[in-house]
């Protein structure tokens, strides 16, 4: 009898961890990419919150959440526009159906990005290999170099996010066994 006690209080438990998860991740709908025409140099620099050369040092993807973007942090060569900081941390669409543009590790490129909470680009904008970047940066000019401190940002989202997560699962769980040894407590 008191097994069954047991077992009851483990399956509402998992029950209830498991409607939290799913609370947690709820998908984010997403849209075919399909872009205007091309912008010219000149138009791409005043639309763009921050234009910036860079090499990726950092690409960031939550396997648990496809639909999330992807986030990207780029070790800052020159600035054209925008925040003079050592790095900066862009996030892209997962693939280009999303309008994401697809960033390799090491690699360097010329970024045109805007910024609504955080900076963002795809394959709408001008964003490209820094090696297929002559004309636009001939047309950009001398940008300037970031300030000297390179401080590592961009884990910091993460160990909030982590963190939170475990709290709220650690909780729940708690309160799992306190229901538990309320229950078998109030049967002896």
């Amino acid at each position: 009898m008191q097994s069954t006690k047991i077992l009851s209080v483990l399956i509402l438990l998992f029950i209830t961890i498991t409607i939290t998860i799913t609370i947690m991740t709820k998908p984010i709908p997403t849209h075919a990419c399909s872009c205007a025409a091309s912008p010219s140099i000149k138009e791409e620099l005043d639309r763009a919150d921050s234009v910036f050369s860079g090499k990726v040092v950092n690409i960031k993807e939550d396997s648990l959440k496809e639909l999330e973007p992807i986030k990207v942090t780029f070790q800052v060569h020159e600035i054209w526009k925008g925040e003079n900081t050592p790095q900066h941390v862009v996030y892209t669409a997962r693939d280009s159906a999303g309008c994401g543009f697809n960033f390799s590790i090491d690699e360097s490129y010329l970024v045109y990005a805007t910024q609504s909470d955080t900076l963002v680009t795809g394959i709408c904008s001008l964003t490209k290999e820094l090696s297929r970047a002559d004309a636009d940066l001939t047309l950009l000019g001398e940008g300037k170099k970031p300030i000297d401190s390179f401080e590592t940002i961009g884990n910091q989202d993460e160990t909030i996010a982590s963190t939170t997560t475990w709290l709220i699962l650690s909780i729940m769980f708690g309160l799992g066994l306190i229901l538990l040894a309320y229950n078998l407590k109030r049967r002896t």
